[in-house]
C-alpha cells in the first residue's frame, strides 16, 4: 500500500510539473511574438493607466516610459482630451474599436502620429485584467492617400480643383 501511494504522489507530481513546463513555454512563445511585432499592444486598467505595453508602444508614443504611466499623460496637451473621451467610451462599453477606427496622437515632442486602434475588453479575464488597445501606425499610409487624393483632384501644374471636384461638388 506504501508503493502505491508513493507512485501515485510521484504520478501527480509529474504532471503538474508537465502542466508548469507547459504553461512556461507558452509564456514563453508569447514573449517572443510580443517582442517583434510592430503592432503597439497595451492593457489599461480602469484607471486609465497602463499596465503593461509591448516594445513597439515607443514607436507610437516616443522615448517615453509607457507602463505605469496614464494613457492621456502620453500625448500632448490637444490631443488629452480627445484620447480621453475615447477611453472612456471604451472603458464604459459604449464605444468599441474595430480595424479602420482612426486616432490622432499628438506625442509629447510635438510629432503627429495617426494610428488605426482596436479595443478587446478583457477586463473580466483575470490573466489579462484590463483593456487590450492594439495600435498600428498608419501615418505614412494616412499622408499617401491624402496625397492621391489631392491628385486625383485638383491640376497638377496649377495646383487648383479639377472638373472632377467640381463634379463631385
Amino acid at each position: 500500500l506504501e508503493i502505491l501511494a508513493g507512485q501515485a504522489g510521484l504520478a501527480v507530481e509529474r504532471i503538474t510539473l508537465s502542466q508548469q513546463v507547459i504553461r512556461q513555454r507558452g509564456q514563453t512563445l508569447f514573449r517572443t511574438l510580443v517582442q517583434d511585432t510592430s503592432d503597439a499592444i497595451l492593457i489599461v486598467g480602469d484607471d486609465g493607466t497602463i499596465g503593461y505595453a509591448t516594445p513597439s508602444a515607443g514607436s507610437i508614443f516616443g522615448d517615453v516610459a509607457v507602463e505605469g504611466a496614464p494613457l492621456i499623460s502620453l500625448v500632448g496637451p490637444g490631443a488629452r482630451d480627445d484620447i480621453g473621451r475615447v477611453l472612456d467610451l471604451l472603458l464604459t462599453g459604449v464605444g468599441t474599436a474595430g480595424p479602420g477606427y482612426l486616432l490622432r496622437i499628438e506625442r509629447l515632442d510635438g510629432r503627429v502620429v495617426i494610428v488605426e486602434a482596436r479595443s478587446s475588453d478583457l477586463r473580466a479575464d483575470p490573466s489579462v485584467g484590463g483593456l487590450v488597445l492594439t495600435l498600428r501606425d498608419v501615418t505614412e499610409r494616412h499622408q499617401l492617400e491624402q496625397e492621391l487624393k489631392h491628385q486625383a483632384f485638383h491640376d497638377a501644374l496649377t495646383r487648383l480643383p479639377n472638373r472632377a471636384l467640381f463634379a463631385g461638388r
